[in-house]
């Protein structure tokens, strides 16, 4: 008897396996006598990309099964054409994502496979953005494992790996740009100077042998040529802006990412590492301001902070004194040294109210109803560009000010145009514009961006301040301070404390009562979300062959038991073990999970390389309780099946530590036949076939994990163990989960409770 995995595929394997999926031509190859397509598995370097659409479940939304369906063929069957059109392989449909290989089966030199794979996705993003939608595109190339992962009846050509699952996160990275397109630093280095890719951003590597490692993606904007002018010379500023912010240049590529955010191009990807760049110099400025000069006066570290972080440029800290009045800290020269605030005016009651930095710009200002025309006589007329408020222990301490050398004076006739303009708050913008430029003629004309330096400057700047200020008091008052003052200046301190944690407390208790509410307004909206998947059932495959079935769309809403699931430690199985003997282990196992499936009534919808996607009820109708009841039988006969083939392998002397975990749901699904025009195949898609799905990935190894709605149905034959609530992603409420026994005299849960949250 032939070893699972090991020979050929025949040419009725390879119709069923490519055709539809691949070049006819290469198909056509395949078959032919001079290539022999081995089941075994062997190691190609290929070029994966994972397609997404993205807003599906929004797309679907409110549409009836028959027009999802419409909707969704027509886009597979143009994703299906433009690969297929540049040498690549639909290896499989997920719903209304698509992983696609080039470079296999046949293989090609690297820069060829890579090169084709960037010229689909350009092609699949211009298509979809024509039609108002969007695809994201992950492209990785790297090694792969290939070969036979399906069972002895029915063998299935497919690739899986760390770099094909690298294409999946990509796909996410993608989301950083409105390209939507992101790809490896390997494809990047295929590609040559033939296309315009730049970075994209770093990510962490999470899973695998590397993870806690860092890799560079990047994007792709098209080919060089084709690029206008304009484009190109915004995409060669944005490659010189990255390598400054590579070199630790931060401040120097914040000015440039700056400019490239304010040209309201729309590119995400500039206001990315705009906000990337102002944090580095916001650290940076922090750091320098530590590491002045902590002791000596004050004035001294104002200066050692304004030399360090901003260069040619003056502050000065305006700060309450003994009296009550506000003054600033040293003689600003080109301000009034009798120039006073109280406490209880508008400027500094303005002050309060500011959450950060303001820019002292009259157009601005004087949309602020909180600005008043006093505000506006003592701030506008001190010549800055920028206030920040310092706080200490949440009280304002002082307001830092700056501006830009050189400048002309504070009481120059624009600024006095533009105290009047800001004073009559009650007249149009439009007029404190017309009566002053800026108040720019003071200082360089200044952003946003600047005032949150200033800003994290102010509050860095508050405790150096506050510790100089306390020190000079301990030096000024040590001989008169005796031990009862220091208790009652500590008591005064606690008590400030309480009534500030008791204010506190109190905001907090309030934030608790409006999020309760958003919770209990926000339960019942469950995100629809589509995760199709593919996999040709025996009985299917038999009806199509023999002619009983068209391969016209057919779909319908059915109440159906779905079953996930995986084995877990397969990756490091495969770093582990060589791929002869993995693909043997695998096959068998698979192989014995599917004869079970098939003796209890199941339909097989799709193999996911180590995993398996089985429901109950369709196309054979059932009722709910039978379609439950006979996947728990299903689901304890393979996990009893599973222990012999462990104890059988361990006998043969195969280190593989096999533990299965096992997800089951129970509800409605739209089922019938989903693909592209070429070829379709008999699936389930829904929200509830997702939760089983996320029950799978919640759950121990050797756990089968049930619903709340399987248990209901399945009790009165198998006792269900409750292992409490948990969270899944893509449903707002907490779902109860429950664990099937299926080891004699098992009266606890084996996969050990709680679950984790997914």
């Amino acid at each position: 008897m032939e070893e699972p995995g090991s020979g050929y595929f025949n040419r009725a394997d390879i119709e069923r396996n490519f055709r539809g999926y691949l070049a006819p031509g290469l198909c056509e190859r395949l078959c032919g006598s001079d290539f022999t397509l081995s089941r075994a598995w062997e190691e190609l370097t290929c070029t994966s990309m994972f397609t997404d659409l993205r807003g599906f479940g929004d797309l679907m939304e409110g549409r009836s099964v028959a027009q999802q369906g419409e909707f969704l063929m027509p886009y597979l069957g143009m994703l299906t054409g433009v690969v297929i059109a540049h040498g690549g392989y639909v290896e499989k449909f997920m719903g209304d994502s698509v992983l696609a290989i080039f470079g296999a089966p046949i293989g090609c030199p690297e820069a060829e496979h890579a090169r084709e794979a960037c010229l689909a996705a350009l092609e699949i993003v211009a298509w979809s953005a024509a039609r108002g939608l969007v695809t994201g595109i992950g492209l990785n190339t790297g090694p792969c494992a290939a070969g036979d992962m399906g069972i002895d009846a029915y063998p299935h050509f497919a690739v899986q790996g760390l770099e094909v699952n690298w294409a999946s996160r990509l796909e996410e990275e993608s989301t950083r740009t409105t390209l939507s397109i992101a790809m490896g630093e390997r494809t990047r280095a295929s590609l040559g100077k033939e296309f315009r890719a730049p970075v994209l951003g770093d990510y962490l590597v999470e899973r695998g042998p590397k993870r806690g490692s860092r890799k560079r993606a990047f994007t792709l904007v098209g080919l060089e040529a084709e690029l206008d002018p304009s484009t190109r010379g915004t995409w060669d500023r944005y490659d010189r802006a990255v390598a400054l912010l590579d070199a630790g240049k931060a401040e120097a590529a914040l000015h440039e990412f700056s400019h490239l955010a304010a040209e309201g191009s729309g590119e995400t990807l500039f206001s990315h590492f705009l906000d990337e760049a102002q944090a580095l110099v916001v650290d940076e400025a922090q750091a320098s301001l530590q590491a002045a000069p902590s002791s000596g006066d004050a004035t001294a570290l104002l200066e050692a902070c304004s030399a360090r972080i901003f260069g040619p440029c003056e502050l000065a800290y305006l700060l309450p004194g003994e009296d009550g009045l506000w003054r600033f800290l040293d003689e600003v020269p080109f301000v009034s040294p009798s120039l006073v605030f109280s406490p209880e005016g508008d400027a500094l009651t303005w002050a309060r109210g500011l959450g950060g930095a303001a820019l002292l710009d009259p157009a601005r200002l004087a949309m602020d109803a909180s600005f008043t025309a006093e505000a506006a006589q003592s701030l506008l007329a001190v010549g800055f560009a920028i206030a920040a408020p310092a706080h200490r222990r949440n009280e304002l301490c002082g307001i830092l000010f700056y501006r830009s050398k050189p400048g002309t004076q504070g009481d120059c006739a624009d600024c006095a145009a533009a105290v009047a303009a800001c004073g009559a708050a009650a007249v149009a913008a439009e007029s404190a514009i017309a009566a002053c430029g800026a108040i720019a003629a003071c200082g360089a004309v200044l952003d946003d961006n600047d005032a949150a330096l200033v800003h994290a400057l102010a509050e860095a700047f508050a405790p150096q301040y506050a510790e100089l200020r306390l020190a000079e008091y301990r030096d000024r008052y040590r001989e008169k301070a005796s031990d009862a003052e220091k208790l009652e200046e500590s008591n005064r301190e606690l008590e400030s404390q309480s009534v500030r944690l008791a204010k506190a407390l109190e905001e907090v208790r309030k934030l608790n009562s409006n999020l309760e509410s958003l919770v209990s307004e926000q339960v019942g909206k469950l995100e629809r979300a589509f995760n199709l998947k593919r996999y040709l059932p025996p009985r299917l495959v038999e009806e199509i062959i023999e002619g009983g079935r068209t391969l016209a769309p057919a779909l319908e809403r059915r109440k159906i038991t779905v079953f996930f699931s995986d084995v877990h430690g397969f990756t490091n199985a495969t770093d582990n073990m060589e791929a002869e003997d993995l693909a043997r282990l695998l096959n068998e196992y698979l192989s014995a999970m599917s004869e079970i499936a098939f003796r209890h009534g199941g339909t097989i919808d799709k193999f996911r390389g180590d995993g398996m996607m089985i429901f109950f009820g369709a196309p054979e109708p059932l009722e709910p309780e039978e379609s439950a009841k006979r996947c728990a039988r299903m689901a304890i006969e393979m996990c009893r099946r599973v222990e012999e083939l462990k104890a059988k392998w361990d006998y043969g002397g195969f280190d593989w530590a096999l533990g299965v975990r096992m997800g089951i749901n129970t509800g409605y699904a739209t089922v019938g036949e989903f693909g592209c025009e070429q070829r379709m195949d008999y699936t389930a898609i829904g929200g509830e076939v997702n939760l089983a799905s996320r029950l799978e990935s919640a759950c121990e190894e050797d756990c089968i994990v049930v619903s709340h709605a399987t248990m209901a149905l399945i009790r009165d034959i198998f006792p269900c163990l409750p292992m409490g609530e948990i969270t899944v992603k893509g449903i707002s409420r907490p779902v109860r989960v429950y664990s099937v026994p299926w080891r004699e005299n098992q009266s606890s849960p084996s996969c050990g409770s709680p679950l984790a949250d997914i």
